[in-house]
Parts: C-alpha cells; sequence; structure tokens
C-alpha cells in the first residue's frame, strides 16, 4: 500500500488539523533516520506524528500501515541505567493494517502481540483506507489508559492466528462511547 504524499495530506493530516490536542508533523526516511518534511516536499512521507516530537502516537507507511500508541517516558527511559522499557509506560498499542495478499504471508511472529484490523483493504481506495487510519487516531485522541484483550478466532492454513479486539479506552472526555471497526471494539470511558 503505497501512498502518495498528495493522498496522505488529503485524506489524513488535513481533516485531522481541526483536533488542537493533535501536534503534527510529517517525517521521511533518508538512510534509516527520520527527517522532518513539509507539505511541498517531494519526499515520501514515511511517518506522521499526532504527538509532535515525543513521537508516541504515529502512523508508519511501509510494507502495511501501522499505528502506534504508547505512553513510554522517553525521558525517564534514558536515565535509566538497565533500559527495562517495561517500567516506563502503562500501554502500548501497535495496531497493523496489512494489504489482503500480504497477510496470506505474514508470519505469526510479526503481528504476535499487536492488533491486526482484520476487514479488508484491497478492495478499498486509497482515499477509503487513510480515511480508516484517521477514524482510528480521532479514537485514540488523548488516551490516558489502554488495556488490550484479544480473543482469538481462528487460523487458515499456515497464516498467523486471528483475533477479535476488545480495547477499553480512558480518555479525559469522559463520555461513554463503543465504537467498532470490523474485528476491533474501542470501549471508550466504559468499563465493560
Amino acid at each position: 500500500m503505497k501512498f502518495s504524499n498528495k493522498d496522505i495530506f488529503e485524506f489524513l493530516v488535513n481533516p485531522l488539523r481541526r483536533f488542537s490536542q493533535l501536534d503534527i508533523r510529517m517525517l521521511a526516511d533518508q538512510n534509516g533516520a527520520s527527517v522532518e518534511i513539509d507539505e511541498n516536499s517531494e519526499e515520501r512521507i514515511a511517518f506522521v506524528s499526532f504527538d509532535g516530537r515525543k513521537e508516541n502516537f504515529h502512523v508508519s507507511f511501509s510494507a502495511y500501515v501501522s499505528l502506534f500508541i504508547s505512553d513510554l517516558d522517553f525521558e525517564a527511559l534514558k536515565l535509566d541505567s538497565d533500559w527495562s522499557y517495561g517500567k516506563h509506560y502503562t500501554f502500548d498499542g501497535h495496531f497493523m493494517f496489512i494489504d489482503d495478499d500480504t497477510k496470506k504471508i505474514i508470519s505469526e511472529s510479526e503481528t504476535y502481540g499487536n492488533i491486526v484490523y482484520e476487514g479488508t483493504l484491497r478492495d478499498k481506495t486509497h482515499k477509503e483506507i487513510l480515511t480508516l487510519i484517521k477514524d482510528f487516531v480521532i479514537v485514540l485522541i488523548g488516551t490516558q489508559k489502554m488495556e488490550v484483550i484479544s480473543t482469538e478466532t481462528y487460523r487458515i492454513g499456515l497464516q498467523y492466528l486471528k483475533h477479535n479486539y476488545i480495547i477499553k479506552i480512558t480518555n479525559p472526555t469522559k463520555e461513554k462511547k463503543r465504537v467498532v471497526f470490523e474485528n476491533i471494539t474501542f470501549l471508550i470511558n466504559e468499563d465493560e
């Protein structure tokens, strides 16, 4: 899934600019280093960060689209002599949006512990896929706490094991809401 910069701006970045909680930055990959770019850059967008330089909330465009959200405290991690990640965050979510053809060959080691969207993508336009990503970002804005409950559903041949996910989110709005995307159900500010 290769998206043009124009599509990323039109269907993901620009619609999200109305959310003042977001600090949006676009980054390109230059020989393994992330470099900030602007709207007029000729360089291909590799990442979009939604929390500025923290980069705990971002989308990555590679072989498949990944959306990451975490409350990892990088400053505390830098000061920690044993570099123990687990004690520096309370949640760490990795959402994977994998092209249908790639799903046939991706291994369980690549999806293990991650949240895999099982809806079809092959029949969607770039606009529809980027709008889906935007909708996930909107649900995740302001996340203060996140708990992921996964239930195994099935496996086809040697493919990775499929799951249904319930993701409990707490955010400052206190508005209770349920949002469903295929096999992923978000319970926002709800106990059950």
